[in-house]
């Protein structure tokens, strides 16, 4: 693995990260700033509504397992009304079960978890059409 190269690969890249698990929410905020983005984490439904109502995000990183999952769900399908449609979003949950669910809430793409947090930083790569290798 080129550190130089991924430390560039999400290079002005601003993602808001949602996860209820405060490791996990630590560890996913860390690759993506490793990796160059600008990161906006937090825990919560109601945070990322306003989040998104006060901010340029270029992506969206849900992890949509645990207690607010349906209100999780719902802040994704009211992307489009507060963003213009413009902000993809991406679904981490631990059921492949889930793809069409999320898919059709609005999600652009689903990860099964667990997800390692360089493959997370790809998917978000992906997500908002930049090209990097590892």
């Amino acid at each position: 693995m080129n550190a130089e190269n991924n430390s560039a690969s999400l290079l002005g890249v601003h993602v808001v990260l949602v996860v209820e698990e405060a490791e996990r929410l630590t560890l996913f905020k860390q690759a993506l700033e490793h990796w160059g983005a600008l990161v906006s984490a937090g825990s919560s439904a109601d945070w990322v509504e306003r989040v998104l109502n006060r901010l340029q995000a270029d992506a969206l990183v849900i992890d949509v397992d645990g207690a607010q999952r349906d209100a999780l769900i719902a802040a994704a399908r009211s992307v489009p009304l507060c963003c213009n449609g413009s902000v993809p979003a991406l679904a981490l949950s631990a059921s492949r079960d889930d793809r069409q669910l999320l898919l059709a809430a609005g999600f652009r793409e689903h990860l099964t978890k667990p997800v390692h947090a360089a493959h997370l930083c790809r998917a978000v790569g992906d997500l908002v059409d930049k090209r990097f290798e590892l």
